[in-house]
């Protein structure tokens, strides 16, 4: 979908098959995920008091919104593709990729970073965005064997959508509830 706030066009992974094949809500394997990286880096107790506000250089979005950037599609001229990029995680610095099929072409085979790039031409995604699915399909054929096959289809989007994006701004330190200073 596109993400006019922000100038991207993100693939939101809406539901994500787990290694047991089971479906599940990208946000909230997104909310799992982040909850447990920061268990896991949990930062030093802080002896020095906080001033009221702190600059942030860029906040960040949900694991499963990945980010797809413009540019160029042939040197020295102006049409532009979609690369799928990824964020830094909020947590620790490793970048955070696509957990579906249909956005890790290139990520799982030993190869240059040139050759695992992945390209989405721009007019295929319309204003309104388009969603995908991907689904198993089964038939029997004439003499009665079972075929199997994986499809993925495409239909209309449901709008643009904001991701909440910033880069340069300033986030309110103070501790929230009662007793806080205000």
């Amino acid at each position: 979908m596109r993400d006019e706030q922000a100038n991207l066009v993100w693939g939101l992974e809406q539901t994500v098959r787990t290694a047991t094949g089971e479906p599940r809500r990208g946000s909230e394997l997104s909310a799992e995920s982040l909850a447990h990286r920061r268990r896991l880096h949990r930062p030093a107790p802080r002896t020095a008091p906080l001033a009221p506000v702190a600059y942030e250089a860029m906040n960040s979005v949900p694991e499963h919104w990945i980010p797809f950037v413009a540019v160029h599609a042939d040197e020295g001229k102006r049409s532009v593709r979609l690369q799928r990029a990824a964020m830094p995680h909020p947590v620790d610095s490793h970048a955070v990729r696509p957990r579906t099929e249909l956005l890790r072409p290139g990520l799982d085979v030993e190869a240059p970073a040139r050759q695992r790039a992945y390209y989405v031409n721009e007019e295929e995604v319309p204003q309104a965005g388009s969603r995908l699915t991907v689904a198993f399909n089964r038939t029997r054929g004439r003499d009665g064997q079972v075929v199997v096959w994986l499809s993925a289809r495409r239909g209309a989007g449901r709008g643009e959508a904001t991701s909440g994006l910033a880069f340069d701004h300033l986030v309110d330190t103070a501790p929230d509830g009662p007793g806080a200073a205000g």
